[in-house]
């Protein structure tokens, strides 16, 4: 039997040290991560997850115009935008959600792929459209039609993030929307 007054609590401190080192030693700071191109979206944007992991980006401007959300919360307004070569036209895709259809410009098969334009423009001499925009996980392809205009950088706890730009004749399998809370 202990019969040092100081023993017990001496004790009881060194193991609430211990407890609280293991507690804090470990956490890491909000350290960023790769996310997906939908992820980087909702989180760059502060727009509500779909809840499911494997969700197809093509399809989330879809899924935002039906979201209900919260009691306090009345959903989304969506509106897809028609690309014109007038110089009007251009302006209206800024800020826009960039959307690839599955395999258009290779954007993944099953999930498509989304980002947000950041500027738009149609040369009427060339005949090409120039459009600027940010994606997490996105990729450059080999005929030079989608380039890096900014290499990896982090941004709304994502690791992966750039600036990429597309440069094509046809924005076949591309589509743009806008969304505004109702």
């Amino acid at each position: 039997m202990i019969k040092n007054k100081f023993v017990y609590p001496f004790a009881a401190l060194l193991l609430v040290i211990v407890l609280a080192t293991s507690l804090f030693a470990f956490q890491t700071a909000n350290a960023a991560g790769a996310c997906s191109c939908l992820v980087y979206f909702q989180n760059s944007h502060s727009l509500p997850p779909t809840g499911q992991s494997n969700f197809a980006a093509y399809r989330y401007g879809d899924w935002l115009s039906t979201y209900k959300g919260s009691y306090s919360s009345k959903g989304y307004n969506v509106s897809y935008v028609t690309p014109s070569t007038s110089g009007f036209g251009q302006l209206l895709l800024n800020g826009t959600a960039i959307v690839f259809n599955p395999g258009a410009f290779y954007a993944d098969g099953t999930y498509g792929h989304i980002g947000y334009v950041t500027s738009a423009s149609y040369s009427s001499s060339t005949k090409l459209w120039t459009i600027q925009y940010r994606d997490g996980n996105g990729w450059t392809t080999k005929n030079g039609a989608i380039s890096l205009i900014q290499g990896l950088f982090t941004d709304s706890g994502c690791s992966n993030v750039a600036v990429r730009k597309l440069v094509t004749s046809s924005l076949s399998g591309v589509r743009f929307f806008n969304w505004s809370k109702k």
